[in-house]
């Protein structure tokens, strides 16, 4: 089973509010996190992840797993 990552866009457009930088201040964590994960070579992890046979495919084709990471990563931080 072929599994890819959904597009992260921390720009996309949400029902509301319309953009996470309208409700996020310009020093919030999350920004900080999104730096380090840009700089992260995630290769070895998404080639595992896909040769899985466990789970579900919830990754879109052309994603590079960058915002599963950086979700994890802050969930990690806020204990």
């Amino acid at each position: 089973m072929s599994k890819i990552f959904r597009p992260y866009d921390p720009g996309q457009m949400f029902l509301m509010p319309i953009s996470m930088r309208d409700w996020l201040s310009v020093d919030h964590l999350a920004y900080f996190i999104s730096d380090v994960v840009d700089e992260l070579d995630l290769s070895i992890i998404i080639k595992r992840y896909k040769d899985e046979d466990r789970g579900l495919s919830t990754i879109s084709s052309g994603d590079d797993g960058k915002g599963a990471t950086l979700c994890l990563l802050y969930r990690c931080t806020r204990g």
